[in-house]
């Protein structure tokens, strides 16, 4: 129950967007950001979304953002950057890592309500790099194959993580917190896709189901299995459609994944240029 503070509500109806006979978008990404990572989103609006323009994408890039009460980013910058760049969504609750859970939910009520033509709907995180070229041009041919209950994502079950001292402090979930020995099967979250018809699915679940730890990804995972919906592992998805990429690597490109994760703004525009490459000399190789 939060209320919008920045709101792009047009940004699916508004013109430019390369879409279908049928006025249908392929994709939606949704980028979680928090209010401190301008020099992220600048990074990957002067790399994937200008790509997305340049070369005709059928996609719509938007950033979200909680409320940073108490920080080093005033407000008044981020309504600033955003009448720049018309990309971002904020929502008036805390922005931390432990209220991603919320940041989700906040990006598929905004993808149900106003972004209603989008064949599907992507959430990922500001430190990711993605061949977005490679991934739309992948999910156009899948519709409408693949067009409902459809999940894309690594496909992952993990233990939970209780020891304190154990290598991954980060993700400690104690018993008092979530009791079971083992999380449901959820998409890993720097990068994963749902079609169209399962985003009122996730969000009516949403509010039959708090989340049961903090953990975003974790949290879907547990809405999907609410929903009775299956995840696609991407890693076979991908190999089955791109054998030489898989077998002939360039570790500067994706090349067993559409993503490559963790990267700082200065590594994202060395990627996006090595993935811009090998989509130009893809496309000449296919014309001769």
């Amino acid at each position: 129950m939060y209320h919008y503070l920045i709101n792009p509500k047009d940004k699916c109806n508004s013109s430019g967007l390369v879409v279908d006979i049928s006025g249908n978008l392929t994709l939606l990404v949704l980028v979680k950001s928090a209010p401190g990572n301008s020099e992220l989103r600048d990074a990957i609006r002067n790399t994937y979304i200008q790509g997305a323009i340049k070369y005709n994408v059928s996609a719509r890039i938007l950033f979200l953002l909680g409320f940073q009460a108490h920080g080093e980013v005033h407000q008044t910058d981020i309504v600033k950057e955003a009448e720049t760049n018309g990309d971002i969504i904020q929502e008036d609750f805390e922005d931390s890592y432990h209220n991603l859970t919320i940041k989700v939910i906040m990006g598929i009520k905004w993808a149900m309500t106003f972004c209603g033509n989008s064949h599907f709907v992507m959430l990922t995180d500001d430190d990711v790099m993605f061949d977005i070229l490679t991934l739309v041009e992948d999910l156009s041919k899948a519709y409408p194959k693949h067009h409902s209950e459809f999940v894309l994502g690594g496909n992952v079950q993990c233990h939970s993580l209780r020891d304190p001292n154990g290598n991954f402090k980060k993700f400690y979930t104690p018993k008092t917190l979530y009791p079971q020995a083992r999380y449901p099967t959820y998409p890993q979250g720097y990068g994963y896709i749902i079609s169209r018809d399962v985003v009122p699915r996730v969000f009516q679940a949403s509010k039959e189901i708090p989340p049961p730890v903090p953990w975003e990804d974790v949290y879907m995972g547990a809405l999907l299995q609410k929903t009775r919906i299956s995840i696609t592992d991407k890693l076979p998805w991908y190999r089955e459609r791109h054998p030489v990429k898989t077998a002939i690597p360039n570790m500067l490109v994706p090349h067993n994944d559409y993503f490559m994760i963790q990267l700082s703004s200065a590594k994202m525009k060395t990627v996006w240029d090595a993935i811009e490459s090998a989509f130009i000399i893809n496309a000449n190789n296919s014309v001769h």
